[in-house]
């Protein structure tokens, strides 16, 4: 499901792709694609975050994970 602002049926701006209910990107969205600034969401409790060209993480970014 996406959610955020769609101009011409795509998604623009800030917005949220859930893929599942723990498995989503949140940020930066260019043509309903990720693009900008924006965190990726892992269902094993990481997450990835950084720069995002045509969905893929460019650049230096960040992989973390939490602490249980």
């Amino acid at each position: 499901m996406l959610e955020g602002r769609f101009t011409m049926n795509k998604l623009n701006g800030e917005g949220r792709l859930l893929k599942s209910s723990m498995h989503y990107y949140q940020g930066q969205f260019s043509d309903s694609q990720f693009h900008g600034k924006g965190k990726y969401f892992f269902s094993t409790q990481s997450w990835q975050e950084g720069s995002f060209v045509k969905s893929k993480l460019e650049g230096q970014g960040k992989r973390l994970k939490t602490k249980l």
